[in-house]
């Protein structure tokens, strides 16, 4: 029995040391295969999500701003996707703005029921590009920028084929109790204490024009580096009043005063900061930062 002792010893030691072995080589598999795509993709600093509605006379104005978009391009810093309608039948599309070139996406993966002409008007096709665009493009810092004629709280985005408009109340809707960084407005008069009062637990900033914006609204191939380069979104919104007033055209016909404002909508108060230019001395803009109006509660 002794010598049986001795000889069944040395083979549960070895298949201890196969174990041993067999977990080692386990653990260097796992050490060196790749990390999932999930883990080692870092999202960029910057979402901007512009919604261009331009199913009306801005319909030229969508190629001209897209172009500036390209420019510039989505890196590693910033994701630039863009839904848009202009003028044509069929012509709806949903882009990601890439450096020289757009990627289009299918807009049936953004709802099932979209086709080539979609509604700009309708609240819930913001929803659904909102949805869309932060699930599958995320960022730290997200911008919703709403591209057309504004008409301060009573309209935004008209789509004409549609005989629609936002109003908004279906922008607050749309966002289902969420919110972003920052709501901008490349439009029009819609820098009104009642636009921000309706959208103030919906972002943390809002900025828009005081007056009429020029034809060709903002410069984005000057904006977008500059809210790259932001450390966030307060600083964001004023680096994009400084660079709507440094891109603006002289003259413009409809008032020596351009002026475009960025609030802030927490903490209970409105924070307000501006740039104005007047084109008659071409003086440089007046930046009006902290600047507190004790108005509405954030609830």
């Amino acid at each position: 029995m002794k010598c049986q002792q001795e000889i069944e010893m040395p083979k549960k030691n070895t298949e201890k040391s196969y174990v041993f072995v067999l977990i080692a080589i386990i653990l260097l598999l796992l050490s060196i295969l790749p990390e999932s795509e999930n883990e080692n993709t870092e999202i960029p600093q910057w979402g901007i999500y512009v919604y261009m509605a331009g199913d009306n006379s801005l319909s030229d104005a969508v190629d001209d701003d897209l172009a500036e978009m390209m420019n510039v391009g989505s890196n590693d810093k910033v994701e630039i996707i863009t839904l848009v309608d202009q003028d044509d039948d069929d012509d709806s599309a949903i882009y990601r703005v890439l450096e020289g070139r757009l990627e289009e996406y299918n807009l049936q993966d953004i709802n099932s029921t979209w086709y080539n002409e979609i509604n700009m008007g309708n609240g819930e096709t913001l929803r659904d590009f909102m949805k869309w665009s932060t699930t599958n493009f995320p960022a730290e810092n997200t911008i919703l920028i709403i591209w057309n004629h504004g008409v301060g709280w009573k309209s935004v985005a008209d789509d004409n084929t549609k005989n629609d408009y936002l109003t908004m109340n279906e922008i607050k809707d749309s966002f289902e109790g969420g919110s972003v960084d920052l709501i901008a407005f490349d439009a029009c008069s819609m820098s009104m204490f009642e636009v921000a009062y309706e959208l103030r637990n919906n972002a943390k900033y809002i900025l828009g024009s005081e007056e009429y914006e020029p034809l060709n609204g903002w410069t984005y191939d000057q904006i977008i580096p500059k809210i790259m380069d932001s450390s966030g979104p307060e600083d964001a919104a004023k680096n994009i009043i400084d660079a709507y007033v440094e891109g603006l055209p002289i003259p413009f016909s409809s008032s020596s005063f351009i002026k475009l404002a960025s609030v802030n909508l927490g903490g209970g108060f409105v924070k307000c900061c501006s740039g104005e230019i007047d084109f008659k001395t071409r003086s440089s803009p007046s930046l009006i930062s902290g600047g507190i109006i004790d108005s509405f509660s954030s609830s």
